[in-house]
Formats: structure tokens, C-alpha cells, sequence
């Protein structure tokens, strides 16, 4: 989050640390001020990453498409010129500084750096001080009343590019702990449905880097389910790992008469139509790096894609060039691992417009505050976990998929099993793993 996010102009309020110094102190910046402009400088990366890359590039796409539509016809279209800007802060700039000049001498509570509610009473204080002040007081009207009550005001804290940079700084130094809750399976079938459909909408208007890192997003969501996984286990993906064994289980068919109580054998389990996802790294309870294998089931019952996502994520692969190392890596002749924030911003994206979309059928109940209940590290895996067990799966087979019985059973302390016992053969485990994931 060093760096700004091109396009961000568009739909924010940006001004240079140089601007920003003479509207907060009537001057240019001085020699001795190189920590106050750093300080206006990070409040304005914060800014901008408190929008997905993705929403900003789609903005960009649909104002080219704009400017060339009204091209054709001779007309001016009506985007609001971007300056000047008033000189004074409108936007919460001072205060923003005023937050992250705190948080270089702030101290955590569980780490050394502190979160981002150890700091958020800064901008509690000065909308209280606006609220007392001469021009606060005028505001004094409301929408309601108790706690639901709406107040319209003018406080620099409540503006647009203050609660953007507000969840760009959350995003960086981390929130309070809370853990992340589960959604109905039919809530991340129809987020995973809304994401397909974009990413071929995106392709259609041959945005290809958009269409591509949605289908990661999308497969990321998909195997984090399926799979059972934490959300940072699932940048383990290991590519040439799922190029290898793709073919594995492609011709499969379930058995006449089956249902989730028959418990198949391994010999039956390969003739099923599953998918091979392969993970390389460290897992909790067990020791070195290696690869662990889970067949997987290529759709659920409820109607997730297991195999679909995976084929277009080692097709997006190839056409960037790649065939090996992390599945989900950024674009580029020297690409790095995903950066797991802008999967989680897309993911909650996501989820607001299932709320919204569907909000009749409450798959995500309207009152929900989907920022501070769902996210990528825990929602997926929990998701999973409650649609088994509604479908049957018991505990020792949920315990089973994620692999954490072993620890459980050594009271916390790192069970002594060689490498072999802890990465079980992929065939051997489908009977739990196969009948896991198909009942999601």
C-alpha cells in the first residue's frame, strides 16, 4: 500500500502534499516539515486503497467509454472539472495527520504497532469539537431519533474522502479482532455467480487484466469453500501442482442411488468427478514445506464450480505467462503473491451487492454490517463448515477435512508424526474429503 492506485483522481479529491500544506498551514512545506508531508502523503494512499483497484479501473473504463461515445456526436460530457479546490480542509486532512502522527508513538495492545481502533478516538475527538462548535451547533437538526438518527453535517471527519481514507488505514494496520462469520451457501454461490459475470463482461470490452484478476478472485473463493481452507491457506495454491494432476477425475461419474450416508472406498473415489487441489507451504501441526493433495468434488450440491474455477485460473495463468509457483500472483514479468487485502475488499464488495441485490430473499440480512462480519480469512471455511454439518457431515469428518484433530489430541503441542502421516495420500482421504465438499 506504498504506492497510489491510477485513476484515483476520478473519484477522489486529491491534492498534492505541497497544496495540502498551504490550505492546512497558509505556506509551502519547509526543510524541518519532511514528517508532516510523509504524513499528508500516506493519508492520501490511504485514501485511495480504501476503494478496490478493481471499482476504480471500472470507473476509468466507463469514463474512456464516455468521452468516446460523446466523441462521435460533437457532445461535452458533464464530468465536474477537478480544481481548483477550496483552500481550507473540507476533507479531514488535518485530522488524518493528526492520526497517523499518533500512530508512530502509539503502542498495541497485542502487537507493537497498534490497530486501528487504538487510534480512531482522534477523529471521535474533533467531530465532537465540531459538533460544540459555533458552526456544529447550527446542525443540530436530525432524521430520527436514539440511536438510529441521522444527522446531516459539514465536519471534515464525516466527509467521503475521510471515510475513504478511513478504511484504507483500517485495511493497513489492521481492526480490532472480531472473527469473521459464516454466510448461507447460497450467498457465495450467487458471489461467486455475480463474479463470473463481470469477469465476462469485462473480457467482452476487452478489459482482460480486470476479467483476469476477477476469475482469481473468484477461484480464491471457490477453493477457500471448497477446500475448507483459512483465507491465507489459500494462497498455498501451488500451480504446476493443479497443472499437473487437472486431468485427474475430469471423466467422473457419481453412482446410481448415491447418497451422502454411503461412505464410498478409496477405489470407488477415483472414478468420481473431482478436482486435485494442490497447496504447498506450512499448515498448522505440521512440520517442513511440502505439497498436500485434496480431491475435491468438480461441483458442489449446491452448485459451486470447483473444477470450472480451477481450469479458467490455470487458463488466466498461461495467458500471463505463467506455469509455475503461487496460483494467485499479481500480473507482470515478475509477478508476487497476491496481496491478500485486495481479494478481501473484492470478496466484501461482493457481498454488499448480494445484500442489496437480493435483499428480499435476506441471503445477507440487511441490518448485517458486511466490513466488520465477513472476510476472507474465516467466512469461506466457516461457510463450509455450516453447510455440512446441516447436510450430516460429522464432527470427526469436519475435523478430518481441516486436519486439526491430530493437534487437538496432542493437547496444543506439535504432534510428532512424520511427513508422510501428516500429508496423507489425496485418494486415500476422498472418501471425507470428496463426500465433504460435495454436500456444500
Amino acid at each position: 500500500m506504498s504506492t497510489g492506485i491510477d485513476g484515483c483522481w476520478l473519484v477522489l479529491p486529491f491534492q498534492c502534499e505541497t497544496c495540502w500544506m498551504i490550505n492546512l498551514e497558509g505556506k509551502p512545506p519547509e526543510p524541518s516539515q519532511d514528517l508532516y508531508v510523509k504524513a499528508i502523503r500516506q493519508a492520501n494512499l490511504d485514501a485511495m486503497h480504501g476503494y478496490s483497484p478493481l471499482t476504480v479501473s471500472a470507473h476509468v473504463r466507463e469514463m474512456k467509454s464516455i468521452i468516446r461515445n460523446a466523441k462521435t456526436v460533437g457532445r461535452t460530457p458533464n464530468f465536474q472539472p477537478r480544481g481548483p479546490m477550496p483552500t481550507n480542509d473540507t476533507c479531514g486532512m488535518g485530522p488524518a495527520v493528526d492520526e497517523l502522527l499518533k500512530s508512530r508513538i502509539a503502542r498495541g495492545r497485542i502487537n507493537e504497532w497498534p490497530s486501528h481502533g487504538a487510534i480512531r478516538r482522534v477523529r471521535a475527538l474533533y467531530t465532537k469539537n465540531w459538533q460544540s462548535s459555533p458552526e456544529g451547533i447550527t446542525e443540530n437538526f436530525s432524521f430520527g431519533h436514539g440511536t438510529g438518527q441521522i444527522m446531516p453535517t459539514k465536519s471534515p471527519t464525516q466527509s467521503l474522502w475521510f471515510n475513504s481514507y478511513n478504511s484504507g488505514h483500517k485495511t493497513r494496520l489492521g481492526g480490532d479482532s472480531q472473527a469473521n462469520h459464516a454466510v448461507s451457501i447460497k450467498a457465495m454461490v450467487k458471489v461467486l455467480d455475480l463474479i463470473e459475470e463481470d469477469a465476462a463482461a469485462a473480457a467482452e470490452q476487452s478489459s482482460l487484466e480486470e476479467s483476469r484478476q476477477l476469475i482469481k478472485v473468484g477461484a480464491y473463493l471457490a477453493v477457500c469453500t471448497v477446500g475448507s481452507l483459512r483465507g491465507h491457506e489459500g494462497f498455498y495454491t501451488d500451480l504446476a501442482g493443479l497443472r499437473k494432476h487437472i486431468t485427474y477425475g475430469q471423466e467422473g461419474t457419481i453412482p446410481a442411488n448415491w447418497d451422502l450416508k454411503r461412505i464410498l472406498s478409496s477405489d470407488e473415489c477415483a472414478s468420481l468427478p473431482h478436482v486435485v487441489l494442490t497447496l504447498l507451504g506450512k499448515f498448522k501441526g505440521e512440520k517442513g514445506t511440502d505439497h498436500h493433495k485434496i480431491g475435491l468434488a468438480s461441483t458442489t450440491m449446491s452448485g459451486i464450480k470447483s473444477r470450472w474455477w480451477i481450469e479458467q485460473l490455470i487458463e488466466v495463468n498461461e495467458a500471463e505467462g505463467k506455469v509455475s509457483g503461487p496460483a494467485f500472483s499479481t500480473p507482470g514479468s515478475t509477478p508476487k503473491l497476491a496481496m491478500s487485502w485486495t481479494y478481501d475488499l473484492e470478496f466484501k464488495r461482493y457481498l454488499k451487492l448480494v445484500q442489496t441485490q437480493y435483499e428480499d430473499e435476506r441471503l445477507i440480512p440487511p441490518e448485517a454490517k458486511v466490513d466488520e462480519l465477513y472476510g476472507t480469512f474465516r467466512t469461506p471455511r466457516k461457510t463450509a463448515e455450516t453447510r455440512a454439518k446441516q447436510a450430516g457431515i460429522g464432527k470427526q469428518d469436519v475435523d478430518a477435512m481441516n486436519r486439526w484433530s491430530k493437534v487437538d489430541k496432542a493437547k496444543g503441542r506439535q504432534p510428532k508424526l512424520t511427513m508422510n502421516e501428516h500429508y496423507t495420500d489425496c485418494l486415500l482421504m476422498m472418501p471425507i474429503t470428496w463426500r465433504y465438499s460435495y454436500a456444500l
